[in-house]
């Protein structure tokens, strides 16, 4: 007697009708006439069922196409795998599930229910012998998949990886079918372990040296938050995040004719503190904090329109140190070049800018690496006290690439017309005020990840002064996964 392991079961075999053997869930295999019995249930192995299929009409070869494809058209005597049986069709068919119309697929080996006795009929007389009959199939195994092993109609199973295969067909064995139970599920996670304690911080390093006096810059340093003023030093101030207090700093001498440093421009919604003093923060009032026989003052200038250059008074009078000029409008544009903290554009549909100044008459905005995921147009929009506008734009984009796109947009500036999820977009686009609220674009970029670069030009007339930019997509919906975006004001 032979054992075959299939997972949990065990496939036996003898010469006899099964009795004591095995045990519940096993099957038996009668070798001498080829009768299956089986899963052994409630200790008792049940009536057999015979391997040997009746005897039809002369054998047709089966055309075994794997595994049954909803997508492919059988013909008759096409044979297919499914749900762990082999079926040949019937009919030609096309997405007809085998075993659910009967009439178009048959299981191989499959046997019909008995039909009712019928009547004894008259003996007749005895007719000619009939040709012999075709060989019936055979169930082969072995420890290997099969090769030339059989003939066709016969079916074999693989004792080591537990794939039974056949019918054989025109002398070719078809892909075996896993008869093997389904892996187990995976055991729960083991708790984790606690963590280690923290390590003690290491001490503070010494301070550093203080750095030698600055003198007075020509280019103005940009403030946003509180801050100890530097001996001599020019500052442009902004409070739109809050109010800024300014700290005197330590002198050694008297500096620069008495000038201890200046405060050229404030603007924003919040007031600035000046050795204690709380001044409105107007971005038509310059200040000039004077160092003059060890008492510190602040002089605050007005706003003349007689045309006076900018200009500090060296003199010994009262006036020392003060600043006067011809009109902050004018000076503030010409002495800040502001760059805003850069965005990272990894998520989200829109990125702004906002509390751009009143007095700004250029805006450089830069990107790198810019992407989103999906295709529609990226572009950018202006705004003021009112919001973003998204109509009445004038301009066009021009992609320069194989086959060049040129498009026209309405509802912004466009950085590229016809982006694909894959594009990596990098460049400028620098706008500049042509007059009381109109604006005009210019946009130069490229595309690192295709040979192709962008090139543009677009007026926009708004109904307030500017003070924001968005960068955005024409749908409003696809999401920015990569880049960097930020703008210089001036």
């Amino acid at each position: 007697m032979q054992n075959v392991i299939l997972g949990a079961n065990t496939i036996l075999s003898g010469t006899v009708v099964p009795t004591t053997e095995g045990v519940n869930g096993n099957f038996y295999i009668r070798t001498t006439n080829s009768q299956l019995y089986g899963p052994k249930t409630a200790g008792a192995w049940g009536a057999g069922v015979s391997l040997i299929g009746s005897q039809g009409d002369a054998a047709q070869p089966l055309t075994h196409l794997g595994v049954w494809s909803a997508a492919t058209n059988y013909v008759p005597l096409d044979s297919v795998s499914y749900a762990d049986e082999i079926w040949y069709s019937v009919t030609s068919n096309l997405n007809s599930t085998p075993g659910a119309v009967s009439a178009d697929w048959k299981s191989v080996g499959a046997t019909g229910p008995a039909g009712a006795n019928g009547t004894n009929g008259t003996n007749g007389t005895n007719g000619t012998n009939g040709a012999a009959g075709a060989n019936g199939s055979v169930f082969l195994s072995g420890a290997v998949n099969p090769t030339t092993e059989g003939v066709n109609g016969d079916f074999y199973f693989n004792t080591a990886s537990k794939y039974i295969f056949g019918p054989k067909a025109a002398g070719v064995w078809p892909a075996g079918v896993n008869l093997a139970g389904a892996a187990g599920t995976n055991g729960t996670n083991g708790t984790n372990g606690t963590n280690g304690t923290n390590g003690t911080n290491g001490t503070n390093g010494a301070d550093g040296a203080d750095g030698a006096d600055g003198t007075d810059a020509a280019v103005k340093e940009y403030k946003t938050a509180n801050f100890t003023a530097v001996q001599g030093g020019h500052y442009v101030v902004d409070t739109s995040s809050g109010v800024v207090t300014i700290t005197n700093p330590t002198l050694t001498a008297p500096a620069d004719n008495g000038h201890a440093f200046t405060v050229q421009h404030v603007f924003g919604v919040n007031n600035v503190i000046i050795n204690g003093t709380n001044y409105v923060a107007d971005g038509s009032i310059f200040y000039t904090v004077s160092y003059k026989n060890s008492i510190f003052s602040v002089s605050q200038s007005f706003n003349d329109d007689v045309g006076v250059s900018l200009a500090r008074l060296k003199t010994n009078s009262s006036t020392e140190g003060q600043i006067i000029r011809r009109g902050a409008a004018e000076m503030a544009g010409s002495d800040a070049l502001i760059l805003t903290n850069p965005i990272t554009t990894t998520s989200g549909t829109s990125h702004d800018v906002t509390s751009i100044p009143f007095w700004v008459k250029k805006i450089t905005c830069m990107f790198s690496g810019l992407s989103t995921n999906g295709s529609s147009p990226i572009l950018l929009k202006l705004g003021d006290l009112g919001g973003f506008e998204s109509t009445d734009y004038l301009g066009a984009n021009a992609e320069i690439r194989s086959t060049p796109d040129i498009d026209n947009s309405t509802f912004g500036i466009l950085l590229s017309s016809s982006p694909v999820a894959s594009d990596i977009w990098h460049g400028v686009v620098t706008l500049y005020k042509l007059k009381s609220n109109t604006w005009v674009a210019t946009i130069v970029g490229g595309n690192s990840n295709e040979r192709q670069t962008y090139s543009g030009g677009f007026t926009k007339t708004l109904s307030s002064t500017l003070d924001r930019v968005r960068l955005t997509t024409l749908n409003s919906v696809d999401i920015f996964d990569a880049g960097t975006f930020a703008i210089i004001y001036e």
